[in-house]
């Protein structure tokens, strides 16, 4: 009789068990999917924050006098980031230029990739001039290059990672974005990332 009992606990707690094992399973899989669909597992992932990309455009009193100051806009291109915002301003009729772009990934991985890329990119500038030399409080990396464009003019540029944050600066150098302006605008890029980033 004992022997039945136990035989009877045993096939049920196998039943349970397998049971356990179908529920639980797929659920395991469908979360480690979602996670990777989003770019990143579990312990990889960045927390949410309580701000978009379209909170961290640069403020017009940073530009020159009369320029075209478009507010940040999402942009169609997320190059495999959560979001991705973008300001381009315009002075002397389109002489003077200033591109701005904020990339948001799911992890500091992925963000770190399209750092190195746009390095690579900005392989050709060169060292900026010692007005310009800028040390950063708060980014996990970064590097300010200058040098004469392609698509006109001689060009100052600021690659950033802030934690899951990738940004470009890149602006034209002129009569009326000089080297101190854009630094500036880089100090003040810097710190609003600090004190989102580190309340």
């Amino acid at each position: 009789m004992s022997q039945a009992i136990l035989t009877i606990h045993r096939i049920r707690n196998r039943l349970w068990f397998k049971l356990l094992a179908i529920l639980i399973i797929p659920f395991l899989c469908l979360i480690s999917c979602y996670q990777l669909l989003r770019g990143c597992l579990f312990w990889t992932c960045v927390p949410e924050r309580d701000f978009t990309v379209l909170e961290l455009g640069i403020p017009e009193e940073y530009f020159p006098q009369g320029a075209i100051i478009p507010k940040m806009h999402y942009t169609h291109e997320l190059e495999g980031s959560l979001e991705h915002g973008n300001m381009t301003i315009y002075w002397q009729s389109g002489d003077g230029l200033t591109v701005y772009n904020v990339w948001r990934f799911a992890s500091r991985w992925k963000g770190g990739m399209l750092y190195d890329t746009l390095n690579r990119i900005n392989d050709e500038n060169g060292a900026c001039p010692e007005e310009l030399k800028y040390e950063s409080n708060f980014a996990d990396q970064y590097i300010l290059s200058c040098g004469w464009s392609d698509f006109g003019g001689y060009r100052a540029v600021l690659v950033a990672q802030y934690n899951e944050f990738v940004i470009s600066l890149n602006s034209v150098i002129d009569e009326e974005m000089s080297f101190e302006d854009f630094k500036r605008i880089v100090t003040y890029i810097d710190e609003d990332f600090g004190e989102r980033l580190n309340p």
